[in-house]
């Protein structure tokens, strides 16, 4: 017996979608019931021979109910990527409008997605013919015929595998700049020093998972840093006033100590600066022009002595004093004023005797 679910998707639905992003959204399934249920472990296979890609989980079912747009058990685990209740549907639009031959066992059933001419819609619409199988499969498993090697090649560089660490710096040259979330390719942020696997708890990412806010990047990316057991490689970092450390200011006291040494060690009798306005300040003493965030780790560590300015009070308490004299009553009058006023300026300007 053989049964029919018509889908109102058109098959020019995510135009912009290719191989990748259709198998993407499988992986993704796949990883999210692993992280659901052990037990049901991804299965990713290629057999290079006839072509074939298998992307599924054993010891689950799908439910003729999860063809409906909107239906998603996910919601509200933050653990996992999938939170729309589109994707595995999205996936066999895409993957039938590239021509590829999809197969979907079931357990007892077989899926077949194609398109079918509906007049009530007047347009071509995805349709999933469901028939019993033969043999009985132990899980879900999506095969995909006819992937060439050049296909599957491109689709492992953007998966680094079912049981890859997460929340790790990735300091391999091939992946650096590129950002990961459980293990899925999301994104690349040129100016990241360091490519990144994050969990999806972590990071989130919007509907077609192909992009994440650079902010919530820089920010986790800096936790990690603080956690490095590499000071040699953090200095660096600061030093290139790196976008993967903007955020991390706490980094262990064993770190930040050894820093702190590595600074003086390199700029002996230093001190650092962080603005053109703190290097003429300082400019009796030797100085060294740091990114601020470098900066605020030193001076929080150790104790660096800086020039200290005249506040624009004190500035112009010496003026009062060395010209009031030679001012008319008028002038005396709105000097006085000036300087009440400037108690509550903020502040310093340049040592005496600079301008």
């Amino acid at each position: 017996m053989t049964t029919k679910h018509t889908l109102t998707l058109s098959p020019d639905y995510c135009l912009e979608w290719g191989f990748w992003e259709a198998v993407r959204e499988l992986l993704q399934n796949g990883l999210d019931q692993q992280e659901l249920d052990p037990a049901s472990t991804l299965t990713f296979e290629y057999t290079p021979q006839h072509e074939r890609l298998t992307v599924g989980n054993h010891n689950c079912e799908l439910k003729p109910r999860s063809l409906l747009l909107g239906i998603s058990d996910k919601r509200d685990n933050k653990k996992l990527i999938g939170q729309f209740g589109e994707g595995y549907k999205l996936a066999l639009l895409v993957l039938t409008r590239l021509s590829y031959d999809v197969t979907i066992y079931n357990n007892e059933f077989i899926w077949k997605p194609r398109f079918e001419y509906n007049e009530e819609y007047e347009s071509n619409v995805l349709v999933i013919t469901i028939e019993e199988a033969e043999v009985s499969s132990p899980g879900v498993f999506f095969e995909i015929k006819d992937v060439g090697q050049r296909a599957y090649a491109g689709v492992c560089e953007k998966f680094l595998g079912a049981n890859s660490p997460t929340n790790v710096i990735l300091k391999d040259d091939f992946l650096r700049s590129k950002v990961f979330v459980n293990g899925l390719f999301v994104c690349q942020i040129e100016k990241l020093s360091w490519g990144y696997n994050f969990s999806a708890d972590r990071i989130k990412v919007d509907r077609d998972r192909g992009m994440a806010s650079t902010f919530d990047v820089t920010w986790q990316a800096s936790k990690l840093w603080e956690q490095t057991s590499d000071p040699k490689q953090l200095y660096k970092e600061f030093a290139k006033d790196s976008l993967d450390v903007e955020f991390c200011v706490r980094p262990t006291s064993a770190t930040s100590n050894a820093i702190v040494e590595q600074f003086k060690a390199e700029h002996p009798g230093c001190v650092p600066v962080a603005t053109q306005e703190e290097l003429s300040r300082n400019k009796s003493k030797m100085t060294v022009l740091v990114p601020q965030v470098f900066k605020n780790l030193l001076v929080r560590m150790e104790t660096f002595v800086f020039e200290k300015g005249d506040t624009p009070g004190e500035w112009l308490e010496r003026f009062d004093h060395a010209y009031s004299e030679w001012l008319p009553p008028s002038g005396k009058t709105e000097l006085a004023e000036i300087l009440d006023a400037s108690k509550g300026w903020c502040g310093v300007c340049p040592p005496r005797g600079e301008s």
